[in-house]
């Protein structure tokens, strides 16, 4: 059996040029520069996005850009903020750093403040009752009550009073 040598049909296009090298290595074609893109790669510069909502949507505008665009939901706040910066100002937009800050209207951010709080308050109470709860059964335990017994005091299963003798 011969090898029978065949040519490969070129893959090249008017807008590249092959590249020079050796007849057993593999060319590369490389873009004529009139094909590559003018956008620029800026990676040191943040920008500082806003997004409010408005009805179903969210508004947002960058600092230092005139104008504004919208998203539909919060997921797409960050790729729609990129996508603006990157079409006002010709940069690629994979390589656009942003510094995003969501403006809550005052009621509501005065409700989540207040949310906040109480979810700390309830953590707080959540602790000091399960000291409570070890207290009991410790005490139980040194007046000389079974673990099962002070489960059954305690209106506990009696693994749970052991898990509260135990710490």
């Amino acid at each position: 059996m011969t090898k029978s040598s065949s040519a490969k049909p070129s893959l090249s296009s008017p807008d590249t040029e092959k590249s020079t090298s050796s007849p057993l290595v593999r060319s590369e074609t490389k873009p004529k520069a009139s094909s590559v893109s003018r956008m620029k790669t800026v990676k040191s510069e943040s920008w500082m996005v806003s997004a409010t909502p408005i009805g179903k949507y969210w508004h947002i505008t960058v600092q230092g850009i005139a104008g504004a665009t919208q998203a539909r939901s919060s997921r797409e706040i960050e790729p729609m903020a990129r996508d603006f910066i990157s079409i006002t100002k010709d940069l690629v937009p994979g390589e656009i750093a942003i510094e995003l800050e969501r403006q809550l209207p005052a009621s509501v951010s005065q409700h989540l403040e207040r949310a906040y709080r109480l979810r700390a308050t309830a953590e707080n109470a959540r602790k000091e009752a399960a000291e409570e709860w070890r207290a009991a059964a410790l005490e139980l335990k040194a007046s000389g009550m079974t673990v099962r017994h002070i489960g059954d005091a305690l209106g506990i299963s009696h693994q749970r009073a052991q898990q509260l003798i135990k710490g």
